[in-house]
């Protein structure tokens, strides 16, 4: 079991690994995509963070790395982790069912347990 301890930046990987057409992307290109470095300095240090954190989940199986062309690709090939629109419906006893629309959503799974991860909009 890996520590599921997610945040914005988390968030933001699996979003992009998982709703965006392309599929497949190196750390440099997640960093542009999602943390906006304004110089060369901050590229590489947002980059360094991004990495571990990658390699945090590709440890735990959540998401894959490939290397090719000398550069590792990160992606996911949805196994452990899908995305996609959510609604949970509840059956409150002696009344109507109440259906809950989550939006984006991914599911999170290990050997031992799932974890579902309703994703903010951007606006």
């Amino acid at each position: 079991m890996i520590n599921i301890n997610i945040d914005d930046l988390d968030v933001a990987i699996f979003n992009l690994l998982l709703f965006k057409k392309k599929r497949k992307y190196t750390s440099t290109q997640i960093t542009k995509r999602i943390l906006t470095p304004k110089n060369l300095f901050e590229l590489r240090k947002f980059n360094t963070k991004l990495r571990y954190r990658l390699e945090k989940w590709v440890n735990g199986e959540i998401i894959k790395k490939e290397h090719k062309n000398m550069k590792d690709f990160y992606f996911s090939d949805f196994k452990n982790i899908i995305g996609g629109e959510a609604t949970i419906t509840v059956y409150p006893y002696g009344k109507k069912k109440i259906i809950i629309s989550l939006g984006k959503t991914f599911l999170l799974s290990d050997k031992d347990q799932t974890h579902i991860i309703s994703i903010k909009e951007e606006k």
